[in-house]
């Protein structure tokens, strides 16, 4: 298990994807745009432990149906980076929240679970 916090490295995790973020975004704004890279995050611990067999393919049909292309490209992007760089971390991603100072610092805490089949 990773010895940093999930907040850090879901930053990390979620980087290429915050580049595309508006700058001045409201706090609650990018809350919405972290649900992506942790759905993401989630769904391919599910389906490498097999807790959740298909979580990839049905997340990726969640958001195929209100998605472009576009969207579909980063997603599969995010599923790629999830696996071949933070493949080891099998911490879930909870609850989260994010507050954004004036000066543009985001700050983001977020619940780390263990998954069911390993905490036993």
């Amino acid at each position: 298990m990773s010895e940093r916090k999930i907040s850090e490295t879901l930053l990390d995790f979620a980087q290429p994807l915050l580049e595309c973020v508006p700058e001045n975004l409201p706090s609650q704004r990018l809350e919405e745009y972290l649900r992506l890279p942790i759905t993401i995050w989630n769904a391919v611990i599910a389906d490498q432990l097999g807790t959740l067999p298909g979580a990839v393919a049905q997340a990726r049909a969640r958001v195929a149906s209100v998605s472009n292309p576009l969207q579909m490209a980063v997603f599969d992007s995010m599923v790629e980076r999830k696996r071949t760089r933070f493949g080891s971390d099998h911490r879930l991603i909870g609850r989260h929240w994010v507050r954004v100072d004036a000066d543009g610092t985001i700050h983001v805490r977020a619940e780390a679970h263990l998954p069911r089949s390993r905490a036993t």
